[in-house]
């Protein structure tokens, strides 16, 4: 399993749902791929940003869930981030030797949109989003694929071999025997 991790979505763009999950500036949702917490939100200039999900300074979790907020607030030692990810306070940092907030802010993934939806690489050097889907907007051109709004999001934890999981799904044989 993680050297399927590392292998396989640690060096691909990652699905992650639709675009309007994080809708308007300020708006996170939390996420764990591929072994990584992440933060996906809207920065002031309605930019798409993933960033790991940890302070620079402890490790620390900075949040869980999904909601709005003005930046990220470390609930350890109350380092706060801007939406950028830029660390704009450090209580008690200012008398440390050499310490420059520009140095710590907080690591960012690619994140890119298309089509409606979010799509997150963990992997710098990778191929381009466009390259990487191919031809996957000519196959789907007869749906308004940008048009769609999220209903509703849940989260399933299959606990199973995922390929062994896709290939169920993707095949249906077993639907009038099964369902």
């Amino acid at each position: 399993l993680h050297k399927e991790i590392d292998l396989v979505f640690r060096n691909s763009w990652i699905g992650v749902g639709r675009s309007d999950i994080v809708s308007t500036p300020g708006d996170y949702i939390a996420l764990d791929i591929a072994n990584q917490n992440i933060i996906l939100l809207r920065d002031k200039k309605n930019k798409l940003r993933a960033f790991a999900n940890t302070c620079r300074h402890r490790n620390a979790r900075i949040i869980n869930g999904k909601g709005s907020c003005k930046g990220l607030r470390c609930p350890f030692h109350s380092w706060f981030y801007s939406l950028e990810g830029q660390l704009i306070s450090a209580p008690n940092m200012e008398t440390v030797t050499n310490f420059k907030k520009e140095e710590f802010a907080l690591i960012e993934y690619q994140a890119k949109e298309y089509l409606g939806f979010v799509f997150i690489a963990l992997n710098k050097n990778i191929p381009k989003l466009d390259e990487y889907l191919g031809n996957f907007k000519e196959i789907h051109s007869c749906w308004p694929l940008e048009k769609l709004l999220t209903v509703r999001r849940r989260e399933i934890i299959v606990d199973c071999n995922w390929k062994m999981f896709l290939e169920v799904f993707n095949e249906y044989y077993h639907l009038p025997f099964v369902h």
